[in-house]
């Protein structure tokens, strides 16, 4: 189980570290577009002129190249927002079961479900001791049936 948070959690380090690295580059694309925005501008401005939209499209149709660099930088810090909030919740759930364990000890697990919640799984003597007992229980209380129905049937 450890060994499941520990990779899950090198995962998610990963893929910040990769979606960080996306934001970077296009942060500087978007930089470079607008450094050639602010250069036709004040070519306009040196002939006199005030200074009016300049628009990069890479093909006839398409919006404006620095609004869709602009939307895909904001794209990638919202998941970068969710892996990390993922990431936040693996760790919590890491530090919850070293402390579970410290205190019931090893034969305490997580087990997660496929809503995103987790169960708390315990495996220790203890239980099986009851489990024991309670099929033993199950044993008699079904003999005890088979006796009353053999004496109603009396």
């Amino acid at each position: 189980m450890v060994k499941d948070f520990k990779e899950t959690e090198d995962r998610l380090r990963f893929l910040i570290t990769k979606i960080d690295s996306e934001i970077l580059r296009f942060s500087g694309l978007k930089r470079d577009l607008e450094e050639r925005q602010d250069s036709f501008n004040k070519a306009l401005k040196s002939e006199g002129m005030q200074p009016v939209p300049v628009i990069f499209q890479p093909s006839s149709g398409a919006k404006d190249l620095l609004d869709e660099v602009t939307d895909h930088i904001l794209e990638l810090s919202k998941l970068k927002n969710l892996v990390a909030q993922k990431l936040n919740l693996v760790i919590r759930e890491e530090e919850l079961l070293e402390k579970l364990r410290k205190k019931h000890g090893e034969s305490v697990s997580l087990k997660h479900l496929p809503s995103g919640e987790f169960e708390i799984i315990v495996d220790d003597d203890g239980t099986k001791q009851v489990f024991s007992q309670l099929q033993a229980s199950r044993k008699n209380i079904a003999s005890l049936r088979t006796v009353v129905q053999e004496t109603a049937d009396d």
